[in-house]
């Protein structure tokens, strides 16, 4: 990685939790700061794993929800830092990291990542 032109992003990780009793959760979207402050997001397109797991998931509202977060979200990043304020089912998880990849690619990349990681345990 080229140190001169890598970038500092601020993530957080979108999951489901499908019972409040399992540790599981399934990762369905991810938002991104950059150091900049703009905001970015990416969202699973396939609800599948999701609903293998959890036939009875409200994908509806799910996508709704996921709607207000990004609406609020694009608007003050500390919003997602409360995310018991969204739903029992929503857990949020915060990172940060260095690249010198796009904040496109960076979602993308993590995006696949976590689906890779939760479709193998």
């Amino acid at each position: 990685m080229n140190i001169e032109h890598s970038k500092a992003y601020s993530v957080f990780v979108v999951s489901y939790r499908p019972e409040l009793e399992q540790e599981y959760t399934i990762p369905f979207a991810v938002f991104l700061y950059t150091d900049k402050g703009v905001f970015y997001s990416k969202r699973s397109d396939d609800w599948d794993t999701l609903l293998a797991l959890d036939p009875n998931a409200d994908t509806k509202l799910l996508s709704e929800i996921l709607d207000e977060m990004e609406a609020q979200s694009r608007q003050n990043r500390e919003l997602l830092h409360r995310s018991s304020e969204w739903s029992n089912s929503i857990e949020v998880t915060f990172s940060t990291l260095t690249s010198a990849a796009s904040p496109e690619i960076v979602l993308q990349e993590m995006l696949d990542a976590l689906r890779a990681r939760f479709a193998c345990s």
